[in-house]
């Protein structure tokens, strides 16, 4: 742990699924949020202006090796600012001892034990997790720095600072059909699994609004929250399907502005334009929940960098 020092905290309300978690001062004092502070407050902007951050657990140990090793050894030139979130402490002592071949991972590994963040009212699910995957995320905007988070099936195949880095808008996201209750209207949802917020204003405004949705996985709540900011969409393509080759711009309540890449860029599923040159994420998926799975489908990718371990 690091040496104590002030850390400046968001109020319980301000949190994401606040009712979830334990108090503000408890999670303040907690060892992991002051490691996380430490490594924000000492990273190395000039290398990359925002963290890339890949959030998992140990059982997902093979596929956070093979996006570290795409991202940052794969990948010309390669990602920095590489943190990986984990829920157990497990996976930061096995990532600590991996390698490629004969390179170390070039990551930072802070676990965050659930037992230091949810209350009484919380309970270990998949959705609980990715909750908590928010809450990280709106910690790093809080703490002033833009933040990139990736599944770790969302595999980086070219670094996408350049692409970022020509739009100004607060939200880029990869794009998605989930949720319908969000696709029907728009046509695509924003995918939570490739997604950049920055540290701004209007994301501030989003965050304190998301606050207020609880219980909910953060692809839905993220989803929801611009529904609900009344978020009007610049009509870029006649096509409403995720295999468009245009993005979708949108503007919402307090100035928050958001693009969507479209699928020629990041590709998620079995999106229309496969195994294509310009991807800079593929995002394949596989049977929710199945590590194999998703192993196996990202060797058909071609995004499958490492051995895979005889047994679990």
């Amino acid at each position: 742990m690091q040496k104590q020092y002030h850390i400046s905290f968001p109020e319980q309300n301000a949190l994401p699924h606040h009712e979830y978690l334990k108090s503000s001062d408890e999670l303040k004092n907690t060892t992991w949020v002051a490691d996380l502070h430490h490594y924000l407050m000492t990273l190395n902007r000039n290398v990359s202006p925002h963290v890339n951050l890949v959030f998992a657990d140990y059982k997902h140990r093979m596929l956070v090796v093979n996006w570290v090793v795409a991202a940052t050894l794969k990948v010309k030139p390669p990602l920095h600012n590489v943190l990986v979130l984990s829920l157990d402490q497990l996976l930061c002592d096995y990532l600590a001892n991996a390698a490629y071949m004969t390179y170390p991972l070039n990551m930072t590994c802070i676990a965050a034990p659930l037992t230091t963040i949810l209350s009484s009212k919380g309970r270990k699910s998949w959705t609980t997790s990715m909750m908590i995957r928010s809450i990280i995320l709106r910690l790093i905007n809080y703490w002033g720095f833009d933040v990139a988070t990736y599944d770790s099936d969302a595999v980086v195949l070219k670094n996408p600072q350049t692409l970022f880095d020509n739009y100004t808008h607060d939200i880029l996201s990869s794009a998605s059909m989930w949720p319908d209750s969000q696709a029907i209207p728009w046509g695509f949802t924003l995918c939570a699994g490739a997604i950049l917020y920055r540290a701004t204003s209007a994301t501030e405004t989003f965050w304190r609004y998301l606050s207020d949705l609880s219980g909910q996985a953060d692809q839905m709540s993220l989803n929801k929250a611009l529904k609900n900011l009344n978020i009007s969409w610049k009509e870029t393509t006649k096509v409403s399907q995720v295999c468009s080759t245009d993005g979708w711009e949108g503007e919402a309540d307090g100035g928050l502005r958001v693009f969507v890449f479209p699928q020629r860029l990041f590709c998620r599923r079995k999106c229309c334009h496969r195994n294509r040159p310009e991807h800079y994420v593929t995002h394949p998926g596989g049977n929710h929940g199945n590590i194999e799975d998703k192993t196996r489908v990202l060797h058909q990718f071609n995004a499958w960098f490492v051995p895979t371990e005889s047994s679990s």
